[in-house]
């Protein structure tokens, strides 16, 4: 009769632990570490290095206008130390002038005297401009510059006067700063600036004109050991799992795929070509600011800035950037696009990423060259069959990047004069009878 009451004692212990330890794990929650949404993380893959807007988006050159002459340097240097003096500016109260000044005078006030032009290579949307200059306005206008303009003519004890300029618009945004920043600017680089190089306009329309070098420029040639980076970093970078990339050798290169994005690398290393299959039914445009932007953060998180490449030029209605390479602040040009990197875009996601493998690494100066003048130039461009003025968009010295067969991991930086026409660069062929030799970009 006793064992049978322990028992049953026993038995109900054991029912109502039972009970409770069921009770505790329908109720238990444990305190787990949050786990962040893993799909938008771009990996941590540094290919290179990364930069600054202001690094990226520099002038060309810059220009100084007298009464009845020009002058004007591309010295990487000499451009360099003037912006970093302009940087220092308070940039403020943008008011839009363009109404004042008539198509019949934009480029007499451009070019008028006491004036001073820093040229861009393409339109800049404003808001980029703050990362580079202290605008201190809050609220930008949605508007575009390919130039600024500093005004030396100070009539006021209070404020100097710089002005925001798109030629292609003829629109111009006046700005003030303060006088005592003209003042310096004017007694360091505007009145000793007749020691650079003299330049004269050439008209190419009533509203556009082209500024070239009166006499002939001496450029080096330079010859550099190269390198070629590894396509296998692009896949760790560009793939957001790159365990399940599978590589393929085919005629023309090599291809990775996750089935969805590809990765292309032709035959010879030299470049690659990364395709995100984008919905293309739907474009959905980024702003002008936001395409730049997002062009240079997206190879900043890659790590991509291999060599110096500078901002070159975008089309917005295309959605297409192209940062190109620059040696000593003259652009470098290559027939197989080597020294280019392009990047279209398709609502707010990269669609397609072309860019060159070639790496520059030790430079081996040669011998000095001496360009044709600006006058030689434009006779050989207008001599041309079919040749109109008014498609002639720029004109430039530069480089041309050419590969030694022979010589594998060295190419050779050949001083030349470029132009842009109907949309594209070429080579100039300056006539032997001009005074130059044959040869060109394509």
């Amino acid at each position: 009769m006793r064992f049978e009451s322990v028992k049953s004692f026993v038995l109900t212990i054991l029912v109502l632990l039972s009970i409770l330890l069921t009770w505790g794990l329908w109720t238990y929650q444990p305190d787990y570490d949050t786990i962040e949404n893993t799909t938008n993380i771009v990996r941590d893959v540094s290919i290179s290095n990364t930069k600054e807007v202001s690094s990226l988006i520099r002038p060309t050159k810059v220009l100084f206008h007298f009464e009845n002459q020009h002058f004007g340097t591309v010295d990487e240097t000499n451009i360099t130390t003037m912006v970093r003096d302009i940087r220092k500016w308070e940039i403020y109260d943008f008011t839009n002038i363009s109404s004042t000044i008539s198509s019949y005078d934009f480029l007499r006030f451009t070019q008028k005297p006491g004036h001073v032009q820093v040229l861009y290579p393409d339109e800049i949307p404003l808001t980029l401009f703050r990362p580079i200059y202290k605008l201190t306005d809050q609220n930008l206008p949605s508007v575009s510059f390919d130039r600024m303009i500093i005004n030396m003519n100070v009539d006021d004890e209070k404020s100097g006067i710089v002005y925001f300029v798109s030629n292609a618009n003829q629109l111009i945004y006046e700005a003030k700063v303060g006088s005592e920043y003209i003042d310096d600017f004017n007694r360091h680089y505007y009145q000793s600036s007749n020691s650079y190089p003299e330049y004269f306009s050439y008209s190419v329309t009533e509203t556009k004109s082209i500024f070239l070098p009166k006499n002939k420029t001496p450029m080096h040639s330079v010859q550099y050991y190269t390198d070629f980076l590894d396509p296998e970093i692009f896949k760790e970078a560009l793939f957001a799992d790159p365990n399940i990339v599978k590589k393929h050798i085919l005629t023309y290169g090599e291809e990775y795929t996750d089935g969805s994005k590809l990765l292309q690398v032709n035959a010879g290393r030299k470049y690659i070509q990364f395709v995100n299959p984008v919905n293309n039914t739907e474009n959905t445009s980024v702003g002008s600011s936001d395409l730049i932007k997002s062009s240079i953060d997206f190879i900043n998180d890659h790590g991509g800035w291999t060599d110096t490449y500078h901002f070159f030029s975008w089309n917005k209605f295309e959605q297409r950037t192209v940062f190109r390479l620059y040696v000593k602040n003259y652009p470098v040009f290559n027939k197989n696009g080597l020294t280019e990197i392009h990047q279209v875009w398709n609502k707010n996601e990269i669609m397609r990423y072309q860019r060159p493998l070639l790496v520059l690494e030790i430079p081996i100066p040669s011998a000095e060259i001496e360009l044709p003048s600006g006058e030689v130039i434009l006779k050989a461009i207008s001599s041309q069959p079919d040749f109109q003025p008014h498609l002639l968009e720029d004109i430039t010295l530069g480089y041309e990047l050419i590969e030694t067969p022979e010589k594998i991991s060295v190419a050779t930086l050949v001083p030349i004069w470029s132009y842009k026409y109907e949309g594209r660069w070429k080579r100039i062929d300056v006539p032997e009878e001009l005074g130059g030799n044959e040869g060109g970009l394509e």
